[in-house]
């Protein structure tokens, strides 16, 4: 490991934005050190991780550096229904609320109804 690698760990355990992330560098920065990954997994972060997670979060960062140990865009549980991907399905909803307003009397504001969430 570098001394610009080190820095930039030691940077991130003291501050990063992410909550994650300290504890991720902090991993790093005890196994470089020398002990064990099922050591740091059991007893040197603030929550027990499987030694599974830790040899992952290692492999990212060898890989990729300190950027490797963030977490990538697209995790996590998908929509389950997205109007993008069903745009005919989309259309329908969108009538059935234009009729059901209708039927209750409201009306458009002068833009439209908001299609996206704030």
């Amino acid at each position: 490991m570098s001394v610009e690698q080190w820095a930039a760990l030691v940077q991130m355990r003291d501050h990063a934005p992410k909550p994650y992330l300290p504890e991720r560098a902090a991993a790093v920065l005890q196994v470089a050190d020398g002990l064990a990954v099922e050591v740091v997994a059991r007893e040197g972060l603030l929550r027990r991780w499987d030694r599974h997670a830790l040899n992952a979060w290692l492999r990212s960062f060898e890989a990729d550096g300190v950027a490797g140990l963030t977490m990538h865009p697209g995790r996590g549980r998908k929509p389950a229904f997205s109007p993008s991907r069903h745009p005919v399905a989309a259309e329908e909803v969108e009538q059935s609320l234009t009729a059901a307003r209708a039927g209750m009397g409201v009306t458009a504001p002068a833009g439209g109804w908001p299609t996206s969430a704030r």
